[in-house]
């Protein structure tokens, strides 16, 4: 474990091309702050992956509240899940450097977007970029969430935009995509 982006995960481990490259940079520059393994490396490391796992579940909150739920069971399944671990390992162990807990984070994101835009008026095309762009981002983070999210924008836009628009999000989302995925 040498904190280096080649080899996050151990010495010799290699590149990390089974994940994108966001989380692993993160734990790189975490090791390399502070040292391999030092406890303060595995606190920040760890108190962001609580960090994506309490939003996750606000989110989830959220979305379901836009959906209709009434406050009380949303309000007791967050306590449930804030309590008593889900997934203990998942959360603090693999989520310190892998990417199903911003990728999860951000698709619900994405949900509570399209859930509030659902509500609203026609779109334009300024109201496309931006999430056709983050659908991009996500995809770069982790590709079937990002797909999904693409999958999101894609039903969004056909119900609320005029179809001469429906090119803008998918274009946003693969010119960000190209600008994140070049370099890398």
């Amino acid at each position: 474990e040498t904190g280096r982006f080649a080899a996050a995960f151990s010495v010799d481990s290699g590149p990390t091309a089974h994940v994108g490259p966001l989380t692993p940079m993160l734990a790189a520059a975490a090791y390399t702050l502070f040292g391999v393994e030092h406890p303060l490396a595995e606190l920040m490391l760890s108190l962001v992956a609580i960090g994506f796992a309490f939003a996750s579940y606000v989110l989830a909150a959220q979305c379901l509240g836009l959906l209709g739920v009434p406050w009380t069971p949303r309000a007791i399944g967050l306590l449930l899940l804030l309590f008593l671990p889900f997934q203990f390992r998942l959360e603090m162990v693999e989520g310190r450097y892998w990417e199903m807990l911003p990728a999860t984070c951000a698709l619900l994101a994405m949900l509570a977007y399209v859930l509030r835009r659902e509500r609203g008026g026609p779109l334009s095309a300024r109201d496309l970029v931006g999430p056709g762009a983050c659908s991009g981002a996500i995809f770069f983070l982790s590709p079937p969430v990002g797909l999904a999210s693409m999958a999101l924008i894609a039903v969004l836009t056909m119900r609320k935009a005029r179809w001469p628009l429906w090119p803008v999000p998918a274009l946003a989302s693969l010119s960000l995509l190209a600008l994140c995925a070049v370099p890398w």
